[in-house]
């Protein structure tokens, strides 16, 4: 006999799958875009170009992380004297906090930099120029981001029984990489901040992509787990 249709007296089910949050999407877009946003409304659209570089750190963030107040040629003062006041204005706290949340992608823009003003040639230039942006750590941690992203979609969907998205293991040596870096930043973050010789961002960030690590590891331990397991099942 064949089924009756649904009449107005026999309500209709509708299943629909719930889509989970696109972490690995949502995170380095949007870090990337509130990096962008906080560079033109703080230090203005001429933020994103090319800028001058000083040392091996950014001018206007050097005295965020020493605690010392850097304007034109002043420097560390010099031992026996009382060092001024810290006076930090928002432009370096804008500025160290891009560099923060992008650690990975900043240290690695402080290399190519070195590159790019010790060597010659077009891939040199095109290396100083690309770096020579606010906005370039931010670009060269996309790929971090992304692999923390898909940790952290990958432990959502094991809650529902699920081995999707796959986790690799080049993203779980990165993300192990991540984790081990991470926490050894933090440690040192938190000597020099207790010596009273930096701040405390540096180690929370240093902490946040520790954490950001362990989400890979963590997701490709569990999936080892299970797929072993439905082997033996």
């Amino acid at each position: 006999m064949p089924p009756t249709p649904p009449t107005e007296n026999v309500p209709v089910k509708h299943t629909t799958a719930r889509r989970p949050f696109p972490f690995r999407l949502v995170l380095p877009l949007g870090q990337l875009v509130l990096c962008a946003v906080l560079l033109v409304m703080v230090c203005g659209p001429d933020s994103l170009m090319p800028v001058i570089r000083t040392g091996t750190i950014y001018v206007e963030t050097k005295g965020v992380f020493t605690g010392y107040p850097v304007s034109g040629s002043e420097s560390v003062p010099a031992k026996h004297e009382q060092p001024p006041a810290p006076h930090i204005t928002a432009t370096g706290r804008v500025l160290a906090s891009v560099f923060l949340l992008n650690l990975p992608g900043s240290i690695l823009t402080l290399k190519l930099a070195a590159y790019g003003s010790t060597h010659q040639g077009f891939v040199a230039r095109a290396v100083h120029a690309f770096t020579s942006s606010w906005l370039s750590g931010a670009v060269l941690a996309l790929p971090l981001w992304w692999i923390a992203g898909r940790g952290a979609d990958a432990l959502v969907a094991l809650k529902r029984k699920a081995i999707h998205p796959r986790i690799r293991f080049a993203e779980a040596a990165i993300s192990f990489l991540l984790l081990m870096g991470g926490a050894l930043f933090t440690v040192f973050g938190i000597y020099v901040a207790l010596s009273g010789a930096g701040s405390w961002m540096v180690a929370a960030a240093s902490l946040m992509w520790a954490v950001f690590g362990g989400l890979g590891v963590r997701a490709w331990q569990m999936q080892l787990h299970g797929i072993s397991a439905v082997r033996r099942g």
